[in-house]
This record gives C-alpha cells, sequence and structure tokens, in this order.
C-alpha cells in the first residue's frame, strides 16, 4: 500500500528529447530485424511492429528478400526471408520450460483474442510453453513482495513447473530489490484448503504457510499476534517503570538522542525536563532523523546531518561560511553581518536547521554540525539500525517514515542490515498481510506480556512509531492512554513536567484516573475544560454569597 514517499510518488523532471535524423536504410534495417526475429510473421503484424504502413512494408519486405509461405492448417499467408525457408524442414524438436510472460510481450501479439476468450479484460500474466497458451496469473506487485493472487494452469500435473517459472521470473524482480513471492490460491482453491499433495509440492520448492498464504523467501512463518508485537515495541522502548531509565543522559547514551520532555515522561525516571538538561552542557539540539527537533550529543550530531543529503545554495553556504568563522555566534551576529535582509537570513538558518546543517547549543547560539566523508546510504543504514535497537521490529513504510527518504533507499538500507543478519524479514504479526523486518536475535521468542498503563504523547516518536494502531483505534492521532497493550482513552494536549492541558478526553474512569496519576507524578496540575468550568461555577457560587444583596 502507499504510505508517505514511493519511487513513483515523488516529482519526475522532464526533457526533452530531439533524436538526430537516422542515418541509411533505417526502414529496412527494422524491418529486416523483425523478419529475422519473429518470421514466419502476418504481414499485418510485421506492420504493427515496425510501424511502417501496410502497402509499403510489403513491398520492402520483398525487396529485402523476403518470401510468403502457407502456414497451418488454414493456409495463412506469412513472411519469411528466403535464407531461412530451408531451415523449416529441419525444425528440432524442442521441449520449451514454462515460463510467466506479459501480454504486452510482442510473442504473444497473435494470441490477444485467445487471452481475452480465456480471462476476458483482467490483466493477467500468460503462462507458456513455447508459444501455446497453457495457464494464467492474477499478480500483483506489493510493497516488498509478488502477490499471486490467482493461478490457473490447463493441467493440476504442471504445477511443479508453474513454480519453476515463478522462480525464473523473480530473477527479474530480485534487481528491483523485491525477493519474496506469496501464492493466495491455486485453481480456485484459497492456500488454507489445498490439498495435501499440492502442499507438499509447495513445500518442497521452498514456500512456507504464513497468515493464510504460501510465501518463498523468508527466513521463518514465525508469527505472533499485533498485542505481543506492541509489548515487545513497549519493551524495547523501556515503556515498564521497572525498566525506565536513570537519567536523560543514561537515555541518550543508549538511544542516541531524545525528542523532548514528552520521551522524558514515557521511559525516564528522573523528572526533569530539557531546559535544565541543555544547561548542564551535554546535549545539543539539532534536526534529527526522523525530522523532529530534538536533542543529541555533539559525537553523534554528524550521523545526521549525513542522512539528510542535503545540497546548501548560495546564501546557505555564505550563512556557513560566517557561522564556521564565529561559532558558537548567534543570529543576531549571523544578520549583521551577512548581506541578506533578515528574512532571508532567517528562512536560510531555519532551513539549514531542517537539514541538520546547525545545531544550538546550551545558549542558544550557532554551531556546524561536523561534516564528515560519510556514504549518504551507510548514513542511512546506521541511523535504521539504531532504529531497530529501540523498536525491534519495521515494516517498508514504517521505516520510509522514519528515515524520510525515498523507498528505493529504504530497501537498499534493509537489504544491507540484512545481509549483516542484523535483521530478518517475515510476515512477523498473525493474520497481518504487511511484510515486516525484525532483529533477527528476537525471531522466534515470544515477547513478555505488559500490563502497565501510561500516557503517550504526540511529541514522543512510539507515537510516531504506533500512528497507524491509533489513527485505526481512536479515529484521530491524539495522545493517548495504553493500559498493557490496548489503548483505553486519547486526548487532545501533552502531560509532562513542563505543563499538562488535556482536551476532548474520551475514555473510561480508569484511563482518567492513569491521566491523574500520570500529571500528579511529575508535579503539574491536570487541567481540563470540565475542570476550568466547575472553578468558574465556584468562584461565581463564592461572589453570590458575599454580595448579599444580590
Amino acid at each position: 500500500s502507499f504510505d508517505e514517499k514511493e519511487d513513483w510518488g515523488t516529482e519526475n523532471t522532464y526533457s526533452v528529447y530531439r533524436p538526430d535524423e537516422p542515418e541509411g536504410d533505417y526502414k529496412g534495417c527494422l524491418l529486416e530485424r523483425a523478419l529475422r526475429a519473429y518470421g514466419p510473421i502476418p504481414s499485418n503484424a510485421l506492420r504493427f511492429l515496425v510501424d511502417i504502413p501496410l502497402d509499403e512494408a510489403d513491398v520492402l519486405a520483398k525487396d529485402l528478400g523476403a518470401v510468403t509461405i502457407s502456414v497451418g492448417e488454414g493456409q495463412v499467408p506469412m513472411l519469411i526471408m528466403q535464407d531461412e525457408v530451408p531451415l523449416l524442414d529441419n525444425v528440432p524438436d524442442v521441449q520449451y520450460p514454462l515460463r510467466v510472460r506479459t501480454i504486452s510481450d510482442p510473442d504473444l501479439g497473435s494470441k490477444w483474442a485467445e487471452i481475452h476468450a480465456r480471462y476476458g479484460d483482467r490483466y493477467i500474466y500468460p503462462l507458456v510453453r513455447g508459444n501455446i497458451i497453457v495457464g494464467g496469473i492474477e499478480m500483483w506487485e506489493m510493497s516488498g513482495c509478488i502477490e499471486v493472487r490467482q493461478l490457473d494452469l490447463d493441467d493440476p500435473a504442471m504445477l511443479p513447473e508453474a513454480l519453476d517459472a515463478f522462480d525464473h521470473m523473480m530473477g527479474f524482480y530480485k534487481q528491483k530489490g523485491i525477493d519474496i513471492i506469496r501464492i493466495r490460491e491455486i485453481l480456485t482453491v484459497d492456500a488454507d484448503k489445498l490439498e495435501d499433495d499440492v502442499v507438499s509440492i509447495l513445500k518442497d520448492h521452498g514456500y512456507q504457510y504464513v497468515n493464510g498464504f504460501y510465501a518463498k523467501g523468508i527466513a521463518s512463518s514465525w508469527t505472533m499476534a499485533e498485542t505481543e508485537m506492541i509489548a515487545y515495541v513497549f519493551g524495547k522502548q523501556h515503556v515498564a517503570k521497572a525498566e525506565h531509565y536513570p537519567s536523560v543522559i543514561t537515555a541518550v547514551a543508549d538511544r542516541g538522542y531524545i525528542r523532548g520532555d514528552q520521551e522524558i515522561m514515557t521511559r525516564v525516571v528522573d523528572k526533569t525536563d530539557m531546559k535544565k538538561q541543555m544547561d548542564k552542557g551535554f546535549l545539543i539540539k539539532m534536526t534529527l532523523t526522523p525530522s523532529y527537533q530534538g536533542y543529541t550529543t555533539r559525537d553523534r550530531a554528524y550521523i545526521y546531518r549525513a542522512s539528510k543529503d542535503y545540497e546548501p545554495n548560495e546564501i546557505a553556504r555564505n550563512l556557513i561560511s560566517i557561522i564556521k568563522d564565529r561559532q558558537p555566534v548567534s543570529k543576531k551576529v549571523i544578520t549583521e553581518i551577512s548581506v541578506y535582509s533578515p528574512d532571508r537570513v532567517s528562512d536560510s538558518l531555519a532551513e539549514l536547521n531542517r537539514n541538520s546543517v546547525v545545531y544550538t547549543d546550551e545558549n542558544g547560539q550557532y554551531n556546524l554540525v561536523p561534516l564528515k566523508q560519510m556514504d549518504y546510504t551507510d548514513a542511512l543504514a546506521e541511523v535504521a539500525q539504531g532504529l531497530f535497537k529501540e523498536f525491534g521490529i519495521f515494516s517498508a513504510e514504517n521505516l520510509a517514515v522514519f528515515l524520510d527518504c525515498r523507498m528505493s533507499y529504504v530497501r537498499a538500507v534493509l537489504r544491507k542490515l540484512e545481509s549483516t543478519g542484523y535483521v530478518v524479514k517475515g510476515y512477523f504479526i498473525k493474520d497481518d498481510p504487511t511484510l515486516m523486518w525484525m532483529l533477527a536475535d528476537d525471531v522466534g521468542k515470544r515477547p513478555r506480556r505488559f500490563s502497565e498503563s501510561f500516557v503517550l504523547n504526540t511529541q514522543d516518536n512510539l507515537h510516531v512509531y504506533l500512528r497507524s494502531i491509533i489513527k485505526r483505534d481512536v479515529g484521530s492521532t491524539k495522545s493517548v492512554i495504553f493500559n498493557g497493550s490496548r489503548i483505553i482513552g486519547s486526548f487532545k494536549g501533552k502531560v509532562c513536567s513542563t505543563g499538562a492541558k488535556v482536551e476532548e478526553f474520551e475514555g473510561s474512569d480508569m484511563a482518567r484516573r492513569v491521566l491523574k496519576e500520570a500529571a500528579q507524578s511529575v508535579g503539574v496540575s491536570l487541567e481540563t475544560p470540565i475542570q476550568r468550568e466547575d472553578d468558574e461555577w465556584d468562584i461565581c457560587a463564592f461572589t453570590t454569597k458575599l454580595n448579599l444583596g444580590m
């Protein structure tokens, strides 16, 4: 399914192509190539192949030395080169393998009527032996895999050959980074209802049954329930109170970053805020990956810059030069020194900030993030490895959201992590057709049950990770209250050490209690519209009692 930036969802750039005038007899050259490649061939078909008028094609073919012969019981006139006619007397008996073809294949041009009679207007891929159609498949290129939704064969005994044909076809898709194929139906029978002999053939060809289909190319058919997956991610995120980080510094040392106060709330024992942490001088503030403002160390900052693959324009380069010579430097000084207007300086600094070129220190001064020679894909892989460490499992689409890059780069990163044995892929969520990548060391291990309750704010990467689940269960991407692996309440606002604001609360009494306890744990009052309304009525009642004349 499409989510965020797919290759075909990004902007295309076009330029005008002006071909040179061809030299020599280009029509004759094209026609002879077509005759030698496809002859014997009807004149009409030849015309379509080379896009030459029929009468001109006939005359030109004869000038090239082609002759007309009669083919088949219907004595169909076809053209063939004169020197190839003797070869028709000694055609070797070749046993052609079964192959998957596309209906746009020129070799199948004469078979379109037969294909339409068999399958109607459906876009199918014919299964062909030589030039004889023996079946067809409905096939779709999905996210990370090829899905065969229907497999039709003239003879069920050809199933092993059809599976071999799929292997041959996958050689093409592997060049695109897709090496998984899954089958949902064979000869009108769903995968979960196939006979034992068919199942045996599938298993002999390397297919495993998982989540209602047979798949080849996955490392394991092990699955876990969605609630177990959520509990697994909570464990990786140190959400359980016993697994909280003791301090912000230990959290950053393990994770590489922290987004802000709302992330402290979820996973750190020390009830502090980022302003106090910045005052200590250990952390810097910059744009991370994914592209949100957050906090990291000077030693790690270069990875985030390398993962942006940003090329600064002339204005940005001039500001970079100013910052480099005077860092740490305030925005006011940068504006005074530069030759650009304050608005243009502000816009350019914002762009440099978004692309992780600059950071601000504990005094709010601008500094350059070190620029190291690091390949863009290597930087993305480094970030992705850290993300897998702290979340454990990703789909390609979800990882693309975090890396904020094109899907082709995401697939390259996943292949790199797979090749090192760091992650493996499979359909790990029960009854879910989404292909996932998971830490190899954790596959097959049943996650520990999570039974605690907590508040998850919107400015937390865990909320970003669970956004599709939250939107499905709540209807929007609000802050939520979890009890175990289940959402029991939602609200607009936040609860963290710098304050609490709750609007449009929905949930049970238990959810309200969890919300109140979370606010109390960080020493803030839980202010809600209902509470404010009650306070206003209390003041009104008090005033009425004082004004006895009313």
